[in-house]
Protein backbone atom coordinates (compact mmCIF):
# COMPACT_ATOMS: atom_id res chain seq x y z
CA UNK A 1 0.00 0.00 0.00
CA UNK A 2 3.05 2.24 0.15
CA UNK A 3 2.54 3.08 3.98
CA UNK A 4 5.74 2.99 6.01
CA UNK A 5 6.34 0.81 8.86
CA UNK A 6 5.65 2.43 12.44
CA UNK A 7 7.93 0.35 14.49
CA UNK A 8 10.94 -1.13 12.52
CA UNK A 9 12.60 -3.54 15.35
CA UNK A 10 10.98 -4.67 18.07
CA UNK A 11 13.38 -7.01 21.19
CA UNK A 12 11.71 -10.39 21.70
CA UNK A 13 10.45 -8.59 25.50
CA UNK A 14 9.12 -6.07 23.64
CA UNK A 15 7.09 -8.17 20.97
CA UNK A 16 6.01 -10.01 24.05
CA UNK A 17 4.36 -7.00 26.02
CA UNK A 18 2.97 -5.29 22.81
CA UNK A 19 2.28 -7.67 20.60
CA UNK A 20 4.78 -6.38 18.12
CA UNK A 21 6.33 -8.95 16.17
CA UNK A 22 10.21 -8.08 15.02
CA UNK A 23 11.88 -9.32 12.28
CA UNK A 24 15.25 -9.42 11.22
CA UNK A 25 17.00 -10.09 7.53
CA UNK A 26 19.17 -12.82 6.43
CA UNK A 27 22.49 -11.35 5.34
CA UNK A 28 23.22 -14.67 3.77
CA UNK A 29 20.08 -14.88 1.41
CA UNK A 30 20.61 -13.36 -1.68
CA UNK A 31 19.81 -9.71 -2.96
CA UNK A 32 16.63 -9.12 -5.16
CA UNK A 33 15.72 -6.07 -6.61
CA UNK A 34 12.11 -5.16 -6.37
CA UNK A 35 9.96 -1.75 -6.82
CA UNK A 36 6.58 -0.75 -7.62
CA UNK A 37 4.49 2.09 -6.78
CA UNK A 38 0.70 2.95 -6.18
CA UNK A 39 -1.59 4.88 -7.95
CA UNK A 40 -3.65 6.65 -5.72
CA UNK A 41 -5.66 9.37 -7.94
CA UNK A 42 -5.67 12.12 -6.18
CA UNK A 43 -3.98 14.55 -9.33
CA UNK A 44 -3.03 14.27 -12.85
CA UNK A 45 0.82 13.60 -12.12
CA UNK A 46 0.22 10.61 -9.76
CA UNK A 47 3.47 9.08 -9.69
CA UNK A 48 6.25 11.32 -8.72
CA UNK A 49 9.75 10.63 -9.26
CA UNK A 50 8.72 7.80 -11.92
CA UNK A 51 10.21 10.08 -15.35
CA UNK A 52 13.10 8.57 -16.84
CA UNK A 53 15.78 11.31 -16.57
CA UNK A 54 15.02 14.20 -19.36
CA UNK A 55 17.98 14.67 -22.09
CA UNK A 56 20.91 16.88 -21.67
CA UNK A 57 20.12 20.51 -23.09
CA UNK A 58 16.87 20.14 -22.78
CA UNK A 59 16.19 21.91 -19.45
CA UNK A 60 12.21 23.34 -20.17
CA UNK A 61 11.69 19.55 -19.22
CA UNK A 62 13.04 19.77 -15.82
CA UNK A 63 10.40 19.55 -12.95
CA UNK A 64 7.49 19.69 -15.19
CA UNK A 65 4.63 17.42 -13.91
CA UNK A 66 3.38 15.70 -16.67
CA UNK A 67 -0.25 13.40 -16.66
CA UNK A 68 0.04 9.57 -16.09
CA UNK A 69 -3.17 9.19 -18.09
CA UNK A 70 -4.98 10.46 -20.94
CA UNK A 71 -8.59 9.59 -21.97
CA UNK A 72 -12.28 9.34 -20.82
CA UNK A 73 -12.13 9.69 -17.39
CA UNK A 74 -12.55 12.20 -13.97
CA UNK A 75 -10.18 12.66 -11.44
CA UNK A 76 -12.19 12.99 -8.07
CA UNK A 77 -9.01 14.66 -6.18
CA UNK A 78 -11.38 15.11 -3.10
CA UNK A 79 -12.13 11.88 -2.65
CA UNK A 80 -9.07 10.09 -4.10
CA UNK A 81 -11.13 8.26 -7.15
CA UNK A 82 -10.71 7.23 -11.21
CA UNK A 83 -14.05 8.11 -12.60
CA UNK A 84 -15.57 6.94 -15.28
CA UNK A 85 -17.97 9.41 -17.35
CA UNK A 86 -21.45 9.68 -16.07
CA UNK A 87 -24.20 7.10 -17.89
CA UNK A 88 -25.46 9.23 -21.00
CA UNK A 89 -27.93 8.91 -23.18
CA UNK A 90 -28.64 11.21 -26.50
CA UNK A 91 -29.91 10.38 -30.16
CA UNK A 92 -27.62 10.23 -33.11
CA UNK A 93 -29.08 11.54 -36.28
CA UNK A 94 -28.30 11.01 -40.09
CA UNK A 95 -30.36 13.15 -42.12
CA UNK A 96 -30.74 16.00 -44.44
CA UNK A 97 -30.14 18.35 -41.18
CA UNK A 98 -25.97 17.33 -40.95
CA UNK A 99 -23.78 19.03 -43.16
CA UNK A 100 -22.77 15.84 -45.79
CA UNK A 101 -25.85 14.68 -45.88
CA UNK A 102 -27.79 17.66 -46.83
CA UNK A 103 -24.98 17.61 -50.20
CA UNK A 104 -27.08 14.84 -51.14
CA UNK A 105 -29.76 13.96 -53.54
CA UNK A 106 -32.92 12.87 -52.03
CA UNK A 107 -35.00 10.39 -53.54
CA UNK A 108 -38.60 11.32 -52.63
CA UNK A 109 -40.22 7.69 -53.82
CA UNK A 110 -37.70 5.68 -51.39
CA UNK A 111 -36.76 2.32 -51.84
CA UNK A 112 -38.12 -1.46 -50.45
CA UNK A 113 -34.91 -3.24 -49.23
CA UNK A 114 -34.58 -4.60 -46.57
CA UNK A 115 -38.71 -5.43 -45.62
CA UNK A 116 -39.67 -7.79 -48.65
CA UNK A 117 -42.12 -10.88 -48.49
CA UNK A 118 -39.07 -12.12 -50.39
CA UNK A 119 -36.51 -11.70 -48.15
CA UNK A 120 -33.61 -9.47 -48.14
CA UNK A 121 -30.05 -8.78 -46.77
CA UNK A 122 -29.23 -5.36 -46.58
CA UNK A 123 -25.53 -3.94 -45.56
CA UNK A 124 -25.19 0.05 -44.96
CA UNK A 125 -22.86 2.58 -43.25
CA UNK A 126 -23.02 5.88 -41.20
CA UNK A 127 -20.07 7.61 -41.29
CA UNK A 128 -19.09 10.23 -38.73
CA UNK A 129 -19.53 12.87 -40.76
CA UNK A 130 -23.04 11.58 -41.73
CA UNK A 131 -24.37 12.19 -37.60
CA UNK A 132 -22.70 15.43 -37.29
CA UNK A 133 -19.70 14.47 -35.72
CA UNK A 134 -16.08 15.39 -36.52
CA UNK A 135 -13.40 12.84 -36.11
CA UNK A 136 -11.04 14.23 -33.03
CA UNK A 137 -13.89 14.74 -30.80
CA UNK A 138 -13.65 12.48 -27.89
CA UNK A 139 -16.56 12.75 -26.33
CA UNK A 140 -18.13 10.39 -29.11
CA UNK A 141 -15.76 7.81 -28.81
CA UNK A 142 -16.81 4.43 -27.55
CA UNK A 143 -20.47 4.88 -27.45
CA UNK A 144 -22.66 2.47 -27.60
CA UNK A 145 -25.82 1.64 -29.97
CA UNK A 146 -28.98 1.05 -27.85
CA UNK A 147 -31.76 1.50 -30.30
CA UNK A 148 -31.90 2.30 -34.13
CA UNK A 149 -34.93 4.13 -36.39
CA UNK A 150 -35.23 4.00 -39.77
CA UNK A 151 -37.18 6.61 -41.90
CA UNK A 152 -40.16 6.02 -43.69
CA UNK A 153 -40.14 7.97 -47.51
CA UNK A 154 -42.42 10.96 -47.30
CA UNK A 155 -42.96 10.55 -43.23
CA UNK A 156 -45.76 7.81 -44.38
CA UNK A 157 -46.21 4.38 -42.84
CA UNK A 158 -48.25 1.13 -43.37
CA UNK A 159 -48.64 -1.25 -41.12
CA UNK A 160 -46.98 -4.14 -41.11
CA UNK A 161 -45.61 -7.42 -39.62
CA UNK A 162 -42.40 -9.44 -40.33
CA UNK A 163 -42.29 -12.86 -38.36
CA UNK A 164 -38.66 -13.38 -38.31
CA UNK A 165 -36.19 -10.38 -38.43
CA UNK A 166 -32.60 -10.15 -37.60
CA UNK A 167 -30.07 -7.01 -37.13
CA UNK A 168 -26.77 -7.40 -36.49
CA UNK A 169 -23.77 -4.49 -36.29
CA UNK A 170 -20.06 -4.22 -36.17
CA UNK A 171 -17.32 -1.66 -37.83
CA UNK A 172 -17.25 -1.34 -41.25
CA UNK A 173 -14.24 -1.89 -42.99
CA UNK A 174 -15.28 -0.19 -46.12
CA UNK A 175 -15.39 3.98 -46.10
CA UNK A 176 -16.53 5.65 -48.76
CA UNK A 177 -15.74 9.32 -49.97
CA UNK A 178 -17.72 10.85 -52.62
CA UNK A 179 -15.94 13.79 -53.51
CA UNK A 180 -15.49 14.16 -56.99
CA UNK A 181 -13.70 15.82 -59.80
CA UNK A 182 -13.66 18.64 -62.02
CA UNK A 183 -16.27 16.42 -64.28
CA UNK A 184 -18.19 15.22 -61.41
CA UNK A 185 -16.80 12.01 -61.40
CA UNK A 186 -15.82 9.83 -58.39
CA UNK A 187 -12.84 10.57 -56.88
CA UNK A 188 -12.25 6.85 -54.90
CA UNK A 189 -15.44 5.36 -56.77
CA UNK A 190 -13.96 1.61 -54.68
CA UNK A 191 -13.95 3.20 -51.49
CA UNK A 192 -17.07 1.77 -50.31
CA UNK A 193 -19.05 -1.56 -49.36
CA UNK A 194 -17.83 -4.30 -51.33
CA UNK A 195 -20.65 -6.83 -52.70
CA UNK A 196 -18.96 -9.64 -50.60
CA UNK A 197 -20.70 -8.93 -47.14
CA UNK A 198 -17.63 -10.63 -45.11
CA UNK A 199 -15.39 -8.30 -46.73
CA UNK A 200 -17.23 -4.98 -45.21
CA UNK A 201 -16.45 -5.85 -41.72
CA UNK A 202 -13.23 -4.37 -40.19
CA UNK A 203 -11.85 -7.10 -37.89
CA UNK A 204 -14.21 -10.68 -38.95
CA UNK A 205 -11.63 -12.56 -36.67
CA UNK A 206 -11.80 -10.45 -33.72
CA UNK A 207 -14.65 -8.50 -33.82
CA UNK A 208 -17.52 -10.23 -35.95
CA UNK A 209 -20.91 -8.75 -36.57
CA UNK A 210 -22.65 -8.72 -33.91
CA UNK A 211 -26.34 -10.15 -33.98
CA UNK A 212 -27.87 -7.37 -31.66
CA UNK A 213 -31.87 -8.63 -32.03
CA UNK A 214 -33.23 -10.60 -31.86
CA UNK A 215 -30.96 -10.46 -28.06
CA UNK A 216 -30.71 -13.05 -25.58
CA UNK A 217 -34.26 -11.38 -24.90
CA UNK A 218 -35.77 -10.69 -27.47
CA UNK A 219 -38.37 -11.42 -30.05
CA UNK A 220 -37.72 -12.72 -33.22
CA UNK A 221 -39.89 -10.68 -35.33
CA UNK A 222 -41.00 -7.11 -36.02
CA UNK A 223 -43.99 -5.70 -36.00
CA UNK A 224 -44.92 -2.18 -38.02
CA UNK A 225 -47.16 0.13 -36.16
CA UNK A 226 -48.01 4.27 -37.18
CA UNK A 227 -48.45 5.01 -34.01
CA UNK A 228 -45.03 4.17 -33.06
CA UNK A 229 -43.67 7.29 -35.29
CA UNK A 230 -41.95 9.97 -34.00
CA UNK A 231 -40.31 13.03 -34.88
CA UNK A 232 -36.59 14.01 -34.72
CA UNK A 233 -35.05 17.53 -33.24
CA UNK A 234 -34.57 18.24 -36.77
CA UNK A 235 -37.85 17.20 -37.64
CA UNK A 236 -37.29 13.98 -39.70
CA UNK A 237 -39.80 11.10 -39.22
CA UNK A 238 -38.50 8.29 -37.65
CA UNK A 239 -39.91 4.59 -37.27
CA UNK A 240 -38.15 2.35 -34.59
CA UNK A 241 -36.33 -1.26 -35.48
CA UNK A 242 -37.10 -3.71 -32.65
CA UNK A 243 -33.98 -3.66 -31.21
CA UNK A 244 -34.41 -3.05 -27.61
CA UNK A 245 -38.15 -2.18 -28.03
CA UNK A 246 -39.87 -3.09 -24.99
CA UNK A 247 -36.83 -4.85 -23.39
CA UNK A 248 -36.08 -4.59 -19.78
CA UNK A 249 -33.37 -2.40 -19.63
CA UNK A 250 -31.19 -4.89 -17.69
CA UNK A 251 -31.48 -6.82 -20.66
CA UNK A 252 -30.49 -5.20 -23.42
CA UNK A 253 -28.00 -5.98 -26.25
CA UNK A 254 -25.70 -3.00 -26.61
CA UNK A 255 -22.51 -2.62 -29.72
CA UNK A 256 -19.85 -0.05 -29.06
CA UNK A 257 -19.10 1.91 -31.94
CA UNK A 258 -15.93 4.04 -32.46
CA UNK A 259 -14.31 1.30 -29.72
CA UNK A 260 -10.44 2.34 -28.70
CA UNK A 261 -10.12 -1.00 -27.77
CA UNK A 262 -9.82 -2.30 -31.13
CA UNK A 263 -6.74 -1.56 -32.91
CA UNK A 264 -7.49 -3.18 -36.59
CA UNK A 265 -7.30 -0.36 -39.39
CA UNK A 266 -9.00 0.17 -42.40
CA UNK A 267 -10.69 2.53 -45.08
CA UNK A 268 -8.92 1.05 -48.18
CA UNK A 269 -9.11 3.37 -52.22
CA UNK A 270 -9.99 6.19 -49.92
CA UNK A 271 -8.43 9.68 -48.88
CA UNK A 272 -8.37 8.64 -45.14
CA UNK A 273 -9.71 10.92 -42.42
CA UNK A 274 -10.64 13.87 -42.32
CA UNK A 275 -12.55 12.66 -45.59
CA UNK A 276 -12.28 14.38 -48.59
CA UNK A 277 -15.65 15.14 -48.97
CA UNK A 278 -15.37 16.86 -45.96
CA UNK A 279 -13.28 19.98 -47.53
CA UNK A 280 -11.81 20.89 -44.60
CA UNK A 281 -8.91 21.78 -45.77
CA UNK A 282 -6.63 19.54 -43.08
CA UNK A 283 -4.20 16.97 -44.40
CA UNK A 284 -5.13 13.63 -43.03
CA UNK A 285 -4.42 12.50 -40.04
CA UNK A 286 -4.68 9.05 -40.57
CA UNK A 287 -4.42 7.54 -44.48
CA UNK A 288 -5.93 5.38 -46.40
CA UNK A 289 -5.65 1.81 -45.18
CA UNK A 290 -4.61 3.08 -42.12
CA UNK A 291 -7.66 4.79 -40.45
CA UNK A 292 -8.79 3.16 -36.63
CA UNK A 293 -12.31 2.67 -35.19
CA UNK A 294 -13.17 6.53 -34.68
CA UNK A 295 -12.86 7.52 -38.03
CA UNK A 296 -14.66 4.30 -39.32
CA UNK A 297 -18.41 3.75 -40.15
CA UNK A 298 -20.95 2.04 -38.43
CA UNK A 299 -21.89 -1.08 -40.46
CA UNK A 300 -25.70 -2.32 -40.11
CA UNK A 301 -26.52 -5.33 -41.71
CA UNK A 302 -30.39 -5.95 -42.08
CA UNK A 303 -32.05 -9.92 -42.56
CA UNK A 304 -36.08 -10.07 -43.42
CA UNK A 305 -36.57 -13.27 -43.91
CA UNK A 306 -39.74 -14.61 -46.23
CA UNK A 307 -42.90 -14.41 -45.54
CA UNK A 308 -46.22 -13.91 -47.15
CA UNK A 309 -47.37 -12.41 -44.49
CA UNK A 310 -45.43 -9.31 -45.24
CA UNK A 311 -46.97 -6.68 -47.30
CA UNK A 312 -43.46 -4.94 -47.73
CA UNK A 313 -45.62 -1.54 -48.43
CA UNK A 314 -43.36 0.50 -46.48
CA UNK A 315 -40.21 2.82 -48.39
CA UNK A 316 -37.49 3.47 -46.44
CA UNK A 317 -36.19 7.50 -47.43
CA UNK A 318 -32.68 7.76 -48.78
CA UNK A 319 -31.00 9.99 -50.99
CA UNK A 320 -28.01 9.55 -53.17
CA UNK A 321 -25.20 10.34 -52.51
CA UNK A 322 -23.69 11.58 -55.93
CA UNK A 323 -26.52 11.55 -58.56
CA UNK A 324 -23.90 11.30 -61.56
CA UNK A 325 -22.42 7.71 -60.55
CA UNK A 326 -23.57 5.14 -57.99
CA UNK A 327 -20.30 4.79 -56.53
CA UNK A 328 -18.87 4.66 -54.28
CA UNK A 329 -20.97 2.01 -52.13
CA UNK A 330 -23.22 3.13 -49.10
CA UNK A 331 -25.33 -0.34 -49.31
CA UNK A 332 -24.47 -3.87 -51.07
CA UNK A 333 -27.82 -5.91 -50.66
CA UNK A 334 -29.94 -9.04 -51.99
CA UNK A 335 -34.22 -8.75 -52.19
CA UNK A 336 -36.24 -11.45 -53.35
CA UNK A 337 -38.76 -11.00 -56.15
CA UNK A 338 -40.71 -11.87 -59.22
CA UNK A 339 -38.24 -12.66 -61.93
CA UNK A 340 -39.27 -13.90 -65.52
CA UNK A 341 -39.31 -17.09 -64.06
CA UNK A 342 -41.45 -16.64 -61.28
CA UNK A 343 -41.06 -15.90 -57.80
CA UNK A 344 -37.94 -15.94 -56.18
CA UNK A 345 -37.27 -16.34 -52.78
CA UNK A 346 -33.86 -15.19 -51.14
CA UNK A 347 -32.76 -16.78 -48.13
CA UNK A 348 -30.46 -13.95 -46.04
CA UNK A 349 -28.91 -16.60 -44.81
CA UNK A 350 -27.79 -18.08 -47.61
CA UNK A 351 -26.43 -14.88 -49.28
CA UNK A 352 -22.58 -14.92 -49.21
CA UNK A 353 -22.57 -12.17 -51.90
CA UNK A 354 -24.99 -8.86 -52.64
CA UNK A 355 -26.97 -10.15 -55.80
CA UNK A 356 -29.42 -6.94 -56.14
CA UNK A 357 -33.31 -7.17 -56.54
CA UNK A 358 -35.47 -7.80 -59.01
CA UNK A 359 -37.61 -4.90 -61.18
CA UNK A 360 -41.09 -6.16 -62.22
CA UNK A 361 -41.21 -3.27 -64.81
CA UNK A 362 -37.88 -3.79 -66.30
CA UNK A 363 -38.33 -3.42 -70.44
CA UNK A 364 -38.25 -5.81 -72.40
CA UNK A 365 -38.74 -8.44 -69.91
CA UNK A 366 -40.09 -7.87 -66.56
CA UNK A 367 -38.05 -9.15 -63.89
CA UNK A 368 -34.32 -8.30 -64.41
CA UNK A 369 -32.24 -8.23 -61.61
CA UNK A 370 -30.94 -4.28 -60.38
CA UNK A 371 -27.67 -3.78 -59.24
CA UNK A 372 -26.51 -5.33 -56.17
CA UNK A 373 -24.87 -2.20 -54.59
CA UNK A 374 -24.98 1.40 -55.25
CA UNK A 375 -24.88 5.10 -53.09
CA UNK A 376 -28.07 5.22 -51.83
CA UNK A 377 -27.38 6.74 -48.12
CA UNK A 378 -30.13 5.31 -45.94
CA UNK A 379 -31.88 8.20 -43.11
CA UNK A 380 -32.43 7.68 -39.43
CA UNK A 381 -31.45 7.85 -36.36
CA UNK A 382 -29.67 5.54 -33.26
CA UNK A 383 -30.38 6.11 -29.08
CA UNK A 384 -26.35 6.13 -27.96
CA UNK A 385 -25.67 5.38 -24.01
CA UNK A 386 -22.58 6.43 -22.47
CA UNK A 387 -21.64 2.91 -20.80
CA UNK A 388 -17.97 2.45 -21.67
CA UNK A 389 -14.83 4.88 -20.84
CA UNK A 390 -10.96 4.23 -21.11
CA UNK A 391 -8.33 5.78 -20.15
CA UNK A 392 -4.74 4.88 -20.94
CA UNK A 393 -1.17 5.81 -19.33
CA UNK A 394 1.79 7.06 -20.55
CA UNK A 395 4.64 4.55 -20.58
CA UNK A 396 6.53 3.36 -17.08
CA UNK A 397 9.85 2.22 -16.61
CA UNK A 398 10.42 -0.20 -14.18
CA UNK A 399 14.45 0.56 -14.56
CA UNK A 400 15.27 -3.08 -13.65
CA UNK A 401 16.89 -4.13 -17.64
CA UNK A 402 15.22 -7.02 -19.64
CA UNK A 403 14.54 -9.67 -16.80
CA UNK A 404 11.82 -7.86 -15.17
CA UNK A 405 8.87 -9.68 -13.39
CA UNK A 406 5.45 -8.18 -12.46
CA UNK A 407 3.22 -9.26 -10.18
CA UNK A 408 -0.35 -8.80 -10.90
CA UNK A 409 -1.93 -5.40 -9.85
CA UNK A 410 -3.90 -4.88 -6.60
CA UNK A 411 -6.67 -2.92 -7.76
CA UNK A 412 -9.11 -1.16 -5.13
CA UNK A 413 -12.05 -1.35 -4.55
CA UNK A 414 -12.21 -5.36 -5.54
CA UNK A 415 -14.54 -6.40 -8.05
CA UNK A 416 -16.74 -7.82 -5.17
CA UNK A 417 -17.64 -4.05 -4.16
CA UNK A 418 -18.16 -2.46 -7.11
CA UNK A 419 -21.76 -1.39 -8.42
CA UNK A 420 -24.00 -4.51 -10.06
CA UNK A 421 -23.62 -4.82 -13.09
CA UNK A 422 -20.17 -2.40 -13.49
CA UNK A 423 -16.93 -3.37 -13.63
CA UNK A 424 -13.10 -2.07 -14.24
CA UNK A 425 -10.70 -3.82 -16.47
CA UNK A 426 -7.00 -3.03 -16.81
CA UNK A 427 -5.08 -4.21 -19.63
CA UNK A 428 -1.20 -3.99 -20.26
CA UNK A 429 1.63 -3.98 -22.44
CA UNK A 430 5.01 -3.92 -22.39
CA UNK A 431 8.32 -2.88 -24.18
CA UNK A 432 11.84 -3.57 -23.71
CA UNK A 433 13.40 -0.37 -25.15
CA UNK A 434 11.49 3.24 -25.47
CA UNK A 435 13.55 5.19 -28.00
CA UNK A 436 11.80 8.36 -27.59
CA UNK A 437 11.75 10.20 -23.89
CA UNK A 438 9.00 11.84 -24.16
CA UNK A 439 7.12 8.54 -24.54
CA UNK A 440 7.74 8.06 -21.14
CA UNK A 441 7.36 11.34 -19.60
CA UNK A 442 4.06 12.25 -20.65
CA UNK A 443 -0.14 11.03 -21.82
CA UNK A 444 -0.54 14.44 -23.48
CA UNK A 445 1.18 12.89 -26.17
CA UNK A 446 -0.84 9.90 -26.56
CA UNK A 447 -3.72 9.41 -28.93
CA UNK A 448 -7.15 7.52 -28.59
CA UNK A 449 -5.59 4.14 -28.71
CA UNK A 450 -2.40 5.00 -26.25
CA UNK A 451 -0.01 5.23 -29.15
CA UNK A 452 2.14 8.06 -30.09
CA UNK A 453 3.52 9.88 -32.96
CA UNK A 454 6.77 9.20 -34.56
CA UNK A 455 9.45 6.79 -32.83
CA UNK A 456 7.48 4.13 -31.38
CA UNK A 457 8.70 1.50 -28.48
CA UNK A 458 10.05 -1.96 -29.03
CA UNK A 459 7.26 -4.18 -28.38
CA UNK A 460 7.60 -6.99 -26.07
CA UNK A 461 7.72 -9.81 -28.25
CA UNK A 462 7.20 -7.66 -31.39
CA UNK A 463 3.38 -7.55 -30.39
CA UNK A 464 1.54 -4.12 -29.68
CA UNK A 465 -1.59 -5.81 -28.08
CA UNK A 466 -3.29 -6.08 -25.32
CA UNK A 467 -2.70 -8.16 -22.17
CA UNK A 468 -5.00 -9.28 -19.81
CA UNK A 469 -2.42 -9.83 -17.17
CA UNK A 470 1.09 -8.64 -16.57
CA UNK A 471 2.72 -11.92 -16.64
CA UNK A 472 2.32 -12.18 -20.12
CA UNK A 473 4.56 -9.08 -20.64
CA UNK A 474 6.38 -10.64 -17.86
CA UNK A 475 10.20 -12.61 -18.30
CA UNK A 476 8.52 -15.70 -18.77
CA UNK A 477 11.06 -17.78 -16.15
CA UNK A 478 13.01 -15.24 -15.49
CA UNK A 479 15.92 -15.58 -17.65
CA UNK A 480 14.31 -14.68 -21.81
CA UNK A 481 13.84 -11.02 -22.39
CA UNK A 482 10.97 -9.51 -20.74
CA UNK A 483 9.68 -6.16 -20.35
CA UNK A 484 11.90 -3.31 -18.58
CA UNK A 485 8.85 -0.25 -19.87
CA UNK A 486 5.21 -0.62 -19.31
CA UNK A 487 1.93 0.58 -19.99
CA UNK A 488 -1.55 0.14 -18.37
CA UNK A 489 -4.86 0.51 -19.94
CA UNK A 490 -8.35 1.09 -17.99
CA UNK A 491 -11.87 0.53 -19.18
CA UNK A 492 -15.00 1.59 -17.40
CA UNK A 493 -17.41 -0.56 -17.54
CA UNK A 494 -21.10 1.49 -16.27
CA UNK A 495 -24.62 -0.42 -15.66
CA UNK A 496 -26.59 1.49 -18.23
CA UNK A 497 -29.95 0.02 -16.76
CA UNK A 498 -29.07 1.33 -12.96
CA UNK A 499 -27.26 4.31 -14.54
CA UNK A 500 -24.02 3.36 -11.87
CA UNK A 501 -20.54 3.39 -12.51
CA UNK A 502 -17.59 1.82 -10.86
CA UNK A 503 -14.29 3.72 -9.71
CA UNK A 504 -10.58 3.13 -8.99
CA UNK A 505 -9.35 4.16 -5.78
CA UNK A 506 -5.77 2.59 -6.00
CA UNK A 507 -3.94 0.47 -8.45
CA UNK A 508 -1.02 -1.12 -7.06
CA UNK A 509 1.74 -2.13 -9.58
CA UNK A 510 4.44 -4.52 -8.20
CA UNK A 511 7.99 -5.88 -9.80
CA UNK A 512 10.99 -7.62 -9.23
CA UNK A 513 14.71 -8.25 -11.39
Amino acid sequence: AGNGLAVTFATPETAASTGIVGFELDPTSPAQRTDGFVLRFERADMVPGTETAPPAGDPDLLGFAHDEFRGEFLIDGAAQLLRPRPVTRFQMIADRSQPIPSQMTPFPQGVQTPISRYGSKLQTIWRYVDVGYTLLDSQFYNIDVEGLYWAPAGGAVVADTIPRMEISLATSLRQPDEVVDANLLPVFPASGLENIFAQNVLDAANEPLRTVHPGPFGQPGYIIQPIDASITTTGTTIMPWPLNRNIPADRRTYQTWRSTSIVAVGAPSGAGVPLAVEATGMPAVYGPNMVPTIGLPLLMEYRCYPNQAITGANAFDISIARPNSPRPNFRAFSTGGLSTSGIIVREPDLQDTAMGGFNPASIPTPGASTPPSDNSFYLGAADMVIRVSRAFSRWFDSGVGSISRYEEPVIEPPASQQPAGTQVQVAFRGATLVTSPIQLWQAEGLDAYGETTGAQPSFFQSNRTWRSTMAAISSPDGVQTGSRFFQLRITFLSNASTNLAPTLSALGIAWRE
